[in-house]
């Protein structure tokens, strides 16, 4: 796969030498959240929101053109190991990236269209849904938020409300006293 599809992510490939524990502040959208659009608009941000709320949105410059798509075919790769897969999840073809590709410079950005108007031209955007950060489960292969972004609540299915099983880690026996308990 190329390189511009694949998403740096300082959690997981950073060199830096960081807290990676200590992410900081969390500002977590809510339903009617007005984001205001100026030069100093952070995409890599609003963007994956903006698609998460059923905007289209491309960049184009000259003859090139751009798709933005939540799903990273580096990842779809990954998990089902076979490239001709791809045409499932991508039928159009053409030029995919993801709002967090390396390829993408934060200039890039003024040749934004969203639904078909440059971004340029946009004051602000309202948001029409609340959206959560969700936490892995610490299993293998466990994501979270800090990977694939908030969650709209139009995905949201439910809620926990009891603990089906849980086990102690240090003697692999079941912690019946959690087993069945009700999540406050």
């Amino acid at each position: 796969m190329q390189k511009k599809y694949r998403q740096p992510d300082i959690f997981l490939q950073s060199e830096t030498n960081i807290n990676r524990d200590n992410i900081g502040p969390i500002y977590v959208p809510k339903k009617g959240d007005v984001f205001p659009i100026h030069d100093e608009t952070n995409w890599r941000y609003l963007l994956p929101i903006i698609l998460m709320e059923g905007h289209a949105a491309t960049l184009v410059n000259n003859e090139v053109s751009y798709e933005f798509t939540l799903q990273d075919p580096n990842e779809i790769f990954r998990r089902k190991g076979k490239e001709e897969v791809f045409k499932d999840y991508f039928p159009w073809g053409g030029n995919l990236i993801t709002p967090w590709s390396d390829g993408i410079k934060n200039e890039h950005f003024q040749y934004l269209m969203i639904d078909g108007k440059p971004a340029n031209e946009l004051d602000q955007f309202v948001l029409k849904q609340n959206y959560y950060w969700a936490m892995g489960d610490n299993r293998d292969d466990s994501l979270d938020s800090r990977y694939w972004g908030f969650v709209p609540e139009n995905n949201i299915l439910g809620e926990a409300l009891f603990a089906y099983f849980s086990l102690n880690l240090d003697t692999w026996t079941p912690r019946w006293n959690r087993i069945g308990t009700v999540i406050r």
